[in-house]
């Protein structure tokens, strides 16, 4: 391949053709037909610090009131745009929405069956955007190869946060409008230290397009059901918690 100073560049459309067309394809996806899903969250801070029993305890509640619990492993990677190249570029069509659009790419260790692939997440709106006391994402998803982020470099891309994460989440209601998931997730380094020792970042999350009032009513009732485990925090999200 060709090497190309992407300042030679004039668009996103120019410079895709250098690459592989199977992730020019994946890209256009993202921005032509596909649903996008809202997501509601509100998060917390587990301490197990010298309690290692509550962690249990808390696995065996959220095991209770859940359908099924699936076990991650991944590499999180936040990409924001490089305002130094978004400058350079003379031909976008969309600059508002380039702007404010960001992606999350998750490199999967575990489960087996996703080791080695990526999950690509578009999300429309800066980072950590909240409604309502509400963090809320516009998001809609595909699966790449972990070739995707050398491709959001090459567009203009940096990627401002990284960690490792290992998490349990816990599905309730898949398949239905009420569909919540709650993480357990611990963040560790690049080389494998813990970012926040003895803590877990909690997240529960509501999937879904119905109303604002039936997903606040869902985290206001798991919010509670975890009283006794979480500290829940109006101004924490993800993109600035636990991540380097």
């Amino acid at each position: 391949m060709a090497l190309v100073d992407s300042q030679d560049l004039d668009s996103e459309t120019e410079l895709q053709t250098i690459f592989d067309p199977a992730f020019s394809k994946k890209l256009d996806k993202l921005s032509n037909g596909n649903i996008f899903t809202n997501e509601y969250s509100i998060y917390g801070i587990f301490r197990d610090g010298n309690e290692p029993l509550l962690y249990e305890e808390l696995k065996e509640m959220l095991e209770h009131v859940s359908d099924i619990c699936t076990v991650h492993e991944y590499d999180f990677h936040l990409y924001i745009r490089d305002k130094r190249y978004f400058n350079r570029a003379a031909n976008f069509v969309s600059r508002d929405q380039e702007e404010i659009k960001h992606y999350e790419v998750l490199a999967h260790r575990q489960p087996f069956n996703m080791a080695g692939s990526c999950t690509l997440r578009e999300i429309h709106g800066p980072p950590g955007v909240r409604v309502n006391e509400i963090n809320m994402k516009t998001v809609q998803s595909i699966n790449a190869d972990d070739g995707i982020m050398g491709v959001l470099e090459a567009l203009g891309y940096t990627a401002s946060k990284r960690s490792r994460v290992q998490s349990h989440t816990f599905h309730i209601g898949h398949g239905t409008s009420n569909y919540t998931q709650i993480s357990v997730a611990r963040h560790y380094s690049e080389t494998g230290e813990a970012l926040a020792p003895g803590k877990a970042l909690i997240e529960i999350k509501c999937i879904g397009n119905s109303d604002l009032d039936t997903y606040k009513t869902l985290l206001k009732k798991y919010s509670k059901l975890l009283g006794k485990f979480v500290t829940f925090y109006l101004y924490l999200c993800h993109a600035m918690y636990f991540t380097n």
